[in-house]
C-alpha cells in the first residue's frame, strides 16, 4: 500500500469509529484483566522486568528503579519510583471496595535512592536550579512509601463513564532502614455495589476517548449513563429586543427619534408595555407619556443606568458598559411610583458622609507569588519602592468636600506586593499621610492583597487647600527594596449637598437617624422644575412638588436607615448605545451537535469553510457567536464564564448527540477593555488561570472541564485558532483544508526530536534519555528520526544542531516535531523566532509538541506557537504546549503520555489532534498520587481539535533519497538573517549536497547573484569546469556536467553599494527540488538599524539587537530616567546583525529595579560615528 492509499484507509478507519466501537486499550505492563461484569472485576498482577542503576546529580550518586512503559512519582522530594495505574470504568453511581490477595513480596536493601526532581528558588522566589533534595518527612521515616500498594483515587466521569483511577505501586521504601520492597504478584478483586444499570449511548467522540483510557472498555460498553450529578445551569433569561448600553452612573433617555432612527415601527408599540431588564431582573422606569396608549414624538423612557459593577473588583473585570435590555408588547412594564416630596419643617440636612472610590488601570502584573485565588485584580495604579521610587502623591479634588471637626474622615487603601521574599514576615510597610497626619503605618507580606481602613480627625481635613494624600514605601529590614503596588484606594469624607453638572447622587445623613429629613441641593442651573428629576433610589419612587429658587431645591421625604436619592435636569440625561439583538436560542435543548464553533463576530462568515469541510464528513456542526453567548447566558456581559455555562448546558442537555469537539476562533488577551496601549485584543477570552510561580496564564481546558471531575480533566475534544485578523483566520482554516487530504511522501513518516539543555552532564541527560526511549519504543529499529539537541549529552555528539537544522528538517516536512528543553516566550533553544518564519514547508506541516515554559502562551501576546501556526508559507498545523512555567519531571510525564498516544501499537491509529492531548491528560492524571501541577489547566491545543494526525509508519523502503539536495551558506557569520549588511569584500561559500550520489543532472542547477537595482544576472561559465570556481558579481552559471555528491562555489570581491540576493536552485536526478536565497546589503557609510531589546519588558536577562553595515567598536550605555548610567558594554562586533546578552544587573553587580530605562547604542569605525536610543522596562 502506498502513502495515499494508506491514507484513505486511514480517513475510512476514522469513519467507522463513529458505527464500530472496539476495544483497543493498553493493559499496562504486568496487568491483566482476568474477568468483569456489573458486580465485581478481577486483575492480576505480575512484575514486569525492571532495571536498577545508578544516576548521578549535583555531584551525589543515587540509585534509580525503570520499568518501561511505566510512570514515576514525580513530588518533589519524594522517592521517584516507578508507578503504573489505569482507568477501570464501573457502573454508574456504585461503590467500589477491594481486596488483595495472593500477594508475593520480597525484600533488599538500597541505598540512596533518588528523590524526585524539585526546584530550589532563593529568597525573592527567583528559580534557582533544579534540586535533588530529599523530603525529610519520608528519608528518615522507617514506614514504607508509598504507604500502599494500590491506590483507589477519586471517580470521574469520562464522557458517559464512571470511571476510578487504580494506582500500583509495587515498589515502597523505607529510606531510613535501606529497606526496598518489591510486590512481585497479586490479585486485585473488586466488588461494584449500589448504582444503576447503565445502558448503551451512542456517543461518537466519547467512544473514540474510551476506547483508549478505559481498561476494560469492551466489558463497559453497556454501563454508560449521561452524568446526572451536575445540573445544567438554570438560564434566568432577562434578554429583549434591544440591548441599551451604559458606562456612567445617570439617567438614561429613550425618545420616539431615538427608536425611530434604527427603524422601529414606533407607532405600533403600546408604551404601557416597555419594560427594561437588568441582570435578568425588570426595573421600575418613567414613560413619558404612555397614558394615551400610543409613543409619540416628544414621549421617551427614562431609567437610572449604572456601568457594570465587578464581583471582586469595583468596576467589571471585562466591560464597563453595563447592558439593560428593553422589551415591549407583553404585559405592562414595571413603573416608579409618585410620591410627594414637597418641603416641610422638617430638620433641614446640613451634610452627609460620601464615599469617593479612585483607581486608574495602568499597569498590568501576573503576580506570581500570590497564592492561587483567580479572583485577583491584575490591573493596578502605580507602584512605590523604598529605594527610587520612595513616595507617590495624590490631591485629593472631590467635589463638596466640607470640614466638620468633630466627626471622622476614613481612607480604604488596597495594595499588592511587587516584590517578594519567603524569608521575612512581614515583607513590605507603607504608610500614609493625610495633611501631614499618618493615618496609615502598616506591615504587609508578599504579594497578597492588603486591604486596611483608618480614620482621621476631622481638625486634619482642609477645604481650604487642596487635601494632600502621601503614599511612602519604607525600609524594611532585610529587604530590597520594598516595593509595592497601589491598586485603589477610597475616602469617606463630609459633603454637602451641591450639585455638580446639574446632578447629585447623595444619601440620607448618617447623623439624623430615622424619620423625616428636608434637603436643600444648591447648585442647580435648570430654571424649569419640570426638567428636573428626583428620585428615591431605594424604594424607586419619583418624588414630586419639591421647590426650586435661584438654583435651590427643596423636598423633604422619610429616609430609612440608608436612602439613596438622584437629582438630575434634563440637560444631565444621557443617552444609551441602542443595539439591535437578534434571537438565538442555545439556550434549549433541542440541539444535536458533534462539533461547536464559538467564534467572534468578526470570523464568524470565515470558519463556514471549516463548518462545511466537516459538515461533508458527517459530522453535525454549529457555528456560534461568543456575542450571543453572553446574551444568553450572562444577560449580555462579556465574561468567559458565560461560555463555560454554555458547554456545560450543552453537554449536559443537547442530544441524541453529545458535543465532543469545541474551537474557539479569536485570540484572547488579558487587556479585555484596551487599557494597555499594545494592539492585542480580546476576541474570545480565555480563562483567568492562576498557575505556580508564574501567576495568571490561559487555560482553555477549564472551558471543556464541565462534569467537575477532581482532576480538572477536559470532557470535550477543545481547541483554539488564535487570530486576530480576517487574514489570519483564512490562512490557518486553508491549511487545515489542505491538511484534511495531505500530500503523500516520506515527510509523513518523519518526528522531529529536539532537546534544549544547558548542561551536557545534567538536564540533557534527562532530556536525550527520554528521547531515547521514545526512539526505542515506538519506531523501528532501523528507523532514527531526526534528531537536534542544542547541548547533547555524552555519546549523543552527533545530533548537536539548532536553528540551521531544524530549519532544514522542518522545511523538508514531517508529521510531527516534539521539542522539551528550556524556552522563552518567543523562542526555544534550538529554534529562534527569526528562523521560525523563514520556514517554507508548504502543505507538508507538523503537528508540534513543545514541553518547556511559556510557548503554548497565547494571551496578551503573540507566542512562540500562535507565530508556528501562523507562518504563511508553511508552518504547523496545531501546536500543544503550556502556557506558563514547565517543571522537567512534569514535561516529561506527559510528553511520555503523549507520544505513547500518537506511536504506541496498542492505541488507536487514527486520532484528532484533539483526541490526542485530551487522552494525553488523562493518562497523565493517573499520577495523581505525585505531584500533577498545573500540567493539566495550562496545556493549551492551538489548533483544530478535529484534525486527524497524519502519520505514516515508517517503512525500510522509504528511506530511499529522504529529500531534495541540501543548501547550505557560509561566510555570513554566526547571527546573520537574510537583509542584513555584509562588510566588503564579501567572502561567501555556497554547498549544495544530497544524500543521493547523483546530485544534478545538465541544466538543473542555477546559481544567480542579482543586484537589486538592476534585477539581471550575466551568464559567465565557470572556468575550467572544475569546483570549486571563482564566480564574478551579477553572474550566473550552468555547469556542463555535474556529477557528485556536493559542490561548494566560493565567491569573493568588493561590490557596489546596494541590495544584493543570491538565488540558489538545485535538482537531483530524481526530480527532488531545492531553492534557497539570501538578502543583504552593501554600504560605504556607516549604518545602525534597528536597535531593539527582547523581550522588553523583561523578567531577569534581555538581550540588545542591531545591526550594522560594517564592523565597527560598539558600545551600549543603559541609564536610569534621571540620567544615572549602571551599565556599559563594549566590544567589536561583525557587519550584520548582532545578539548582546544581559543579565539585568548593574556595574556592581545586583538587580537592577523595576521600571523604564534609557538605553544609548553607539557605532564607530575609527572615522564614522553612529548612535541610537531606545527604551527598555524591567518587570518581576
Amino acid at each position: 500500500m502506498n502513502s495515499s492509499d494508506r491514507l484513505h484507509g486511514w480517513i475510512l478507519i476514522a469513519c467507522l469509529f463513529f458505527v464500530s466501537p472496539i476495544s483497543a486499550v493498553a493493559a499496562p505492563p504486568g496487568v491483566t484483566l482476568v474477568s468483569c461484569d456489573r458486580s465485581s472485576a478481577v486483575i492480576e498482577f505480575n512484575l514486569p522486568q525492571y532495571h536498577l542503576f545508578n544516576e548521578t546529580h549535583d555531584n551525589q550518586t543515587f540509585q534509580r528503579i525503570a520499568v518501561t512503559g511505566w510512570d514515576h512519582i514525580s513530588d518533589p522530594g519524594k522517592p521517584a519510583l516507578p508507578f503504573t495505574g489505569f482507568w477501570l470504568a464501573v457502573p454508574p453511581g456504585s461503590e467500589v471496595t477491594y481486596q488483595l490477595k495472593s500477594v508475593q513480596t520480597h525484600e533488599r536493601s538500597i541505598s540512596s535512592y533518588l528523590p524526585a526532581a524539585g526546584v530550589l528558588f532563593d529568597a525573592e522566589g527567583n528559580d534557582v536550579t533544579e534540586n535533588y533534595i530529599p523530603d525529610p518527612a519520608v528519608y528518615q521515616a522507617v514506614s514504607l512509601y508509598p504507604s500502599s500498594v494500590v491506590a483507589i483515587g477519586q471517580s470521574a466521569q469520562l464522557r458517559t463513564y464512571q470511571v476510578i483511577p487504580i494506582q500500583i505501586n509495587p515498589f515502597q521504601i523505607s529510606a531510613l532502614s535501606g529497606t526496598l520492597s518489591m510486590t512481585e504478584s497479586f490479585r486485585l478483586e473488586l466488588e461494584f455495589s449500589g448504582g444503576s444499570r447503565g445502558h448503551s449511548i451512542s456517543d461518537p467522540a466519547g467512544a473514540l476517548m474510551a476506547q483508549n483510557l478505559i481498561f476494560n472498555y469492551h466489558e463497559a460498553v453497556n454501563w454508560q449513563q449521561r452524568d446526572l450529578r451536575i445540573a445544567p445551569p438554570e438560564i434566568n433569561q432577562g434578554w429583549g429586543q434591544y440591548k441599551l448600553l451604559v458606562d456612567h452612573d445617570g439617567l438614561y433617555m429613550v425618545t420616539y427619534s431615538d427608536l425611530e432612527s434604527i427603524g422601529i415601527n414606533v407607532e405600533e408599540i403600546d408604551p404601557q408595555t416597555f419594560t427594561i431588564k437588568n441582570m435578568g431582573l425588570e426595573i421600575p422606569v418613567l414613560v413619558e407619556g404612555e397614558w394615551d396608549g400610543s409613543f409619540d414624538p416628544g414621549d421617551y423612557i427614562l431609567f437610572y443606568g449604572q456601568f457594570a459593577r465587578g464581583s471582586f473588583t469595583y468596576e467589571n473585570v471585562y466591560t464597563r458598559s453595563n447592558v439593560y435590555w428593553l422589551d415591549w408588547g407583553e404585559t405592562s412594564g414595571e413603573r416608579l411610583e409618585e410620591k410627594s416630596a414637597a418641603p416641610g419643617t422638617a430638620v433641614l440636612a446640613p451634610y452627609y458622609k460620601d464615599r469617593h472610590h479612585l483607581e486608574q488601570n495602568l499597569i498590568y502584573e501576573k503576580f506570581p507569588y500570590a497564592w492561587l485565588d483567580e479572583t485577583i485584580d491584575h490591573w493596578m495604579w502605580t507602584s512605590i519602592d523604598a529605594a527610587w521610587n520612595p513616595e507617590f502623591s495624590y490631591i485629593l479634588d472631590v467635589p463638596g468636600f466640607v470640614v466638620v471637626e468633630d466627626q471622622d474622615y476614613d481612607i480604604t487603601l488596597a495594595l499588592r506586593g511587587l516584590t517578594y521574599n519567603q524569608e521575612i514576615i512581614p515583607d513590605h510597610h507603607v504608610t500614609v499621610i493625610w495633611n501631614d497626619f499618618e493615618v496609615i503605618s502598616e506591615y504587609f507580606t508578599r504579594q497578597e492583597e492588603f486591604q486596611v481602613t483608618r480614620s482621621m480627625d476631622g481638625i486634619y481635613a482642609n477645604n481650604a487647600i487642596p487635601n494632600e494624600l502621601v503614599f511612602k514605601a519604607d525600609p524594611v529590614p532585610g529587604v530590597y527594596p520594598n516595593s509595592f503596588y497601589i491598586d485603589w484606594f477610597e475616602v469617606k469624607y463630609w459633603r454637602d449637598f451641591s450639585a455638580l453638572n446639574d446632578t447629585l447622587l447623595f444619601r440620607n445623613p448618617q447623623t439624623m437617624g430615622i424619620g423625616q429629613v428636608r434637603y436643600q441641593i444648591t447648585g442647580m442651573n435648570e430654571s424649569n422644575p419640570d426638567s428636573i428629576e428626583l428620585w428615591n433610589l431605594t424604594l424607586m419612587q419619583r418624588l414630586r412638588n419639591f421647590t426650586l429658587e435661584n438654583g435651590k431645591v427643596s423636598f423633604q421625604d422619610s429616609a430609612g436607615t440608608v436612602t439613596y436619592y438622584f437629582i438630575g435636569s434634563r440637560n444631565s440625561w444621557m443617552t444609551p448605545e441602542i443595539v439591535p439583538e437578534e434571537a438565538t436560542y442555545w439556550h434549549t435543548p433541542n440541539h444535536s451537535v458533534d462539533y461547536l464553533i464559538i467564534t467572534h463576530e468578526d470570523f464568524y462568515d470565515a470558519v463556514a469553510e471549516l463548518e462545511n469541510l466537516y459538515e461533508d464528513r458527517g459530522m453535525t456542526v454549529e457555528r456560534v457567536k461568543v456575542s450571543d453567548l453572553y446574551d444568553e447566558f450572562s444577560y449580555g456581559l462579556k465574561t468567559p464564564q458565560a461560555i463555560f455555562d454554555f458547554l456545560q448546558y450543552a453537554y449536559y442537555s443537547y442530544g441524541p448527540l453529545i458535543p465532543g469537539y469545541i474551537l474557539l476562533v479569536g485570540d484572547a488577551s488579558w487587556d479585555y477593555k484596551s487599557l494597555d496601549p499594545l494592539p492585542f485584543e480580546d476576541f474570545v477570552p480565555t480563562h483567568s488561570f492562576m498557575s505556580e510561580r508564574w501567576g495568571e496564564t490561559s487555560s482553555d481546558n477549564w472551558f471543556a472541564a464541565v462534569s467537575a471531575n477532581p482532576y480538572h480533566l477536559p470532557d470535550m475534544y477543545i481547541g483554539r485558532l488564535p487570530a486576530n485578523s480576517e487574514e489570519e483566520i483564512d490562512l490557518m482554516i486553508d491549511k487545515i483544508v489542505d491538511y484534511s487530504e495531505p500530500p503523500p511522501g516520506y515527510w509523513q513518516t518523519q518526528v522531529i526530536l529536539s532537546n534544549g539543555a544547558d548542561a551536557a552532564d545534567d538536564d540533557a541527560v534527562f532530556m536525550d534519555s527520554l528521547v531515547q526511549n521514545f526512539v526505542d519504543n515506538y519506531f523501528p529499529d532501523w528507523y532514527d528520526p531526526p534528531r537536534v539537541y542544542k547541548v547533547p549529552s555524552a555519546g549523543n555528539e552527533q545530533f548537536q544542531g539548532g536553528n540551521a537544522e531544524m530549519l532544514q528538517y522542518i522545511n523538508e516536512g514531517a508529521a510531527m516535531v516534539n521539542y522539551i528543553g528550556h524556552a522563552g516566550n518567543q523562542m526555544w533553544e534550538t529554534l529562534n523566532l527569526d528562523t521560525l518564519q523563514m520556514i517554507q514547508n508548504g502543505t507538508k506541516t507538523p503537528f508540534v509538541a513543545a514541553f518547556s515554559c511559556f510557548t503554548g502562551i497565547f494571551s496578551n501576546t503573540e507566542g512562540f506557537g500562535e507565530t508556528f501556526l501562523k507562518i504563511p508559507d508553511g508552518g504547523a498545523i496545531g501546536y500543544w504546549s503550556n502556557s506558563s512555567l514547565g517543571y522537567q519531571n512534569n514535561n516529561g510525564l506527559i510528553n511520555e503520555h503523549l507520544m505513547a498516544m500518537l506511536f504506541d501499537d496498542d492505541t488507536l491509529a487514527i486520532q484528532s489532534l484533539g483526541a490526542l492531548t485530551t487522552g494525553a491528560k488523562w493518562r497523565y492524571a493517573l499520577g495523581g498520587a505525585g505531584n500533577l501541577g498545573d500540567v493539566i489547566e495550562i496545556f493549551n491545543l492551538l489548533g483544530d481539535p478535529a484534525t486527524v494526525f497524519v502519520f505514516d509508519y515508517p517503512e525500510p523502503g522509504d528511506t530511499v533519497d529522504t529529500g531534495p539536495p541540501q543548501i547550505t551558506f557560509t561566510g555570513f557569520g554566526p547571527n546573520f538573517h537574510s537583509g542584513d549588511f555584509l562588510d566588503n569584500p564579501v567572502d561567501i561559500t555556497i554547498t549544495i549536497a544530497d544524500d543521493n550520489e547523483i546530485l544534478t543532472a545538465p541544466g538543473d542547477f542555477d546559481v544567480k547573484l542579482i543586484w537589486e537595482t538592476n534585477g539581471q544576472g550575466v551568464p559567465v561559465p565557470p572556468p575550467d569546469d572544475l569546483w570549486p570556481w571563482d564566480w564574478s558579481q551579477d553572474s550566473l552559471a550552468y555547469p556542463d556536467s555535474i556529477n557528485g555528491h556536493t559542490i561548494e562555489i566560493a565567491f569573493k570581491d568588493t561590490l557596489p553599494d546596494g541590495e544584493w540576493r543570491f538565488e540558489i536552485y538545485a535538482e537531483d536526478v530524481l526530480n527532488n527540488e531545492s531553492f534557497e536565497s539570501r538578502s543583504f546589503k552593501i554600504a560605504t557609510p556607516l549604518v545602525l538599524e534597528d536597535p531593539l531589546n527582547w523581550p522588553n519588558p523583561f523578567n531577569q536577562e534581555t538581550n540588545f539587537t542591531f545591526t550594522i553595515s560594517q564592523n565597527a567598536d560598539v558600545t551600549i550605555k543603559v541609564y536610569t530616567v534621571s540620567g544615572k548610567l549602571i551599565w556599559v558594554y563594549n566590544s567589536m562586533q561583525e557587519a550584520g546583525y548582532n545578539i548582546i546578552p544581559w543579565d539585568g544587573r548593574d556595574r556592581q553587580g545586583d538587580p537592577i529595579s523595576n521600571g523604564t530605562y534609557i538605553y544609548k547604542v553607539r557605532a564607530n569605525n575609527g572615522t564614522q560615528d553612529v548612535e541610537a536610543r531606545q527604551k527598555l522596562i524591567r518587570i518581576r
